[in-house]
């Protein structure tokens, strides 16, 4: 529970549709205003036609992002890359932060293969027990913890992407029409 009063949840389904395959689900928001996040089964974006096999809870932010952990599932999926991690933005958009088997810039020209994947997901006294835990903050920060296949390992400081304000995205139109009007009239 984030200190803006938001939720985040996950339970079982059932009901017509519902197998062993597609029964968990991620919920998140108000109380009077929940959202699936993800269920078990939806693609899981950014996995190449994975799909996701299982989740632990969401840690939410003050900023109405989150994280999760998750499990994946799919052709080409085995144990070298079925770990995952995603951020949810303000909007519920996932974006997957880092993935077991994927390329990791750890600096330039400096690429690794990550073997290992997560973040700090403890459940008692958070970060002082205000309920959020250490590894997400309001700005949208996530600091990760990567092994990689090489046997190095590093924490690392992930940004979960910033939804633009609605005035910026219509500026940027406006000056991109305006960039492409006058390269017309040339």
């Amino acid at each position: 529970m984030a200190n803006d009063g938001r939720v985040g949840f996950y339970t079982m389904l059932s009901g017509a549709g519902v197998t062993n395959d597609n029964d968990t689900a991620m919920f998140a928001g108000m109380p009077d205003d929940m959202h699936l996040l993800v269920r078990e089964d939806d693609l899981a974006p950014g996995a190449g036609g994975a799909r996701f096999a299982g989740f632990d809870f969401t840690h939410l932010n003050g900023a109405g992002e989150g994280v999760f952990w998750s499990v994946l599932r799919g052709d080409g999926v085995d144990t070298t890359n079925n770990n995952a991690v995603y951020a949810v933005d303000q909007l519920g958009d996932l974006h997957l932060l880092g993935r077991e088997g994927d390329p990791f810039m750890v600096a330039p020209g400096d690429v690794r293969i990550i073997d290992d994947i997560d973040y700090t997901r403890q459940y008692v006294n958070h970060s002082g027990g205000d309920g959020f835990p250490r590894s997400i903050n309001d700005d949208g920060q996530v600091a990760l913890r990567i092994a990689f296949a090489d046997g190095s390992q590093g924490l690392f400081i992930a940004n979960i992407p910033a939804v633009p304000e609605p005035a910026s995205v219509g500026a940027c139109g406006v000056a991109a029409a305006m960039f492409f009007m006058g390269r017309r009239r040339r």
